[in-house]
């Protein structure tokens, strides 16, 4: 099944919470998770989220979307996000082949932590953004949390899903 987990943890507890449903899924943005997982690993999840949350300050949602259409919030936005900060970085030359890479030996090229720095510091950039979507100004993070919201209703009060369009 596809699963959408969503918290909001004390700061205290937040990165034990985070490795966590890292191990289990992909981090989408802040307290965004998502993707494929059986039953047992979702419950696994659970009990393993269960032991660093507090009920009485911490909440910790999990939507099950059981369709397919629904499967990927981060295919959406990542030709208008990722994408561009990727040709962003490599067009103005702010990441360099020299001084930011490494390899593993294994023919794998990875961004080393100088290259890591740039890169989450211009996807921070975009994400806060603003942006005109329908006559509205957005954020990109504002339009992901918006596209959970219509996500959300489509699963629980079967309205009809949308998904964002990108458009020039």
């Amino acid at each position: 099944m596809f699963v959408i987990l969503v918290y909001d943890i004390n700061k205290k507890r937040v990165n034990k919470v985070y490795k966590v449903c890292l191990k289990y899924l992909t981090h989408i943005q802040k307290s965004v998770f998502e993707g494929m997982i059986t039953e047992s690993k979702l419950e696994k999840l659970k009990r393993e989220i269960t032991v660093y949350i507090n009920p009485k300050e911490d909440s910790v949602c999990v939507y099950r979307i059981d369709s397919i259409k629904y499967t990927c919030i981060a295919e959406i936005f990542k030709p208008i996000i990722i994408d561009r900060v990727i040709f962003k970085l490599i067009n103005k030359g702010m990441i360099d082949s020299n001084t930011d890479f490494e390899t593993n030996g294994q023919n794998a090229v990875y961004l080393n932590n100088s290259g890591k720095k740039i890169f989450l510091s211009e996807y921070e950039y975009k994400l806060y953004t603003k942006i005109t979507v329908n006559g509205t100004q957005l954020t990109y993070d504002g339009l992901i949390r918006q596209e959970i919201r219509k996500i959300f209703k489509a699963v629980h009060y079967g309205e009809v899903y949308k998904p964002f369009k990108y458009t020039l």
